[in-house]
């Protein structure tokens, strides 16, 4: 393969990666930050899709609230 297709194929994989981000990227709905991971389930309702580090926050709420 020479300098040019290699070149070519490079900008190729990275406009096809843009793409895949795009389109698996959402808007969390309770910090309201673009994310890019793989959602977590909101344990308010067992239903909403947050963010990873709203999931984390979630959680260790409702960990330190059921210590006692």
């Amino acid at each position: 393969m020479n300098s040019l297709n290699m070149q070519a194929d490079a900008q190729q994989r990275k406009i096809v990666s843009a793409a895949v981000r795009r389109s698996i990227s959402f808007k969390c709905p309770k910090c309201e930050q673009i994310s890019f991971d793989y959602p977590a389930l909101s344990r308010r309702d067992n239903k909403t899709e947050i963010c990873s580090a709203c999931g984390v926050e979630e959680a260790l709420f409702d960990f330190a609230n059921n210590q006692k």
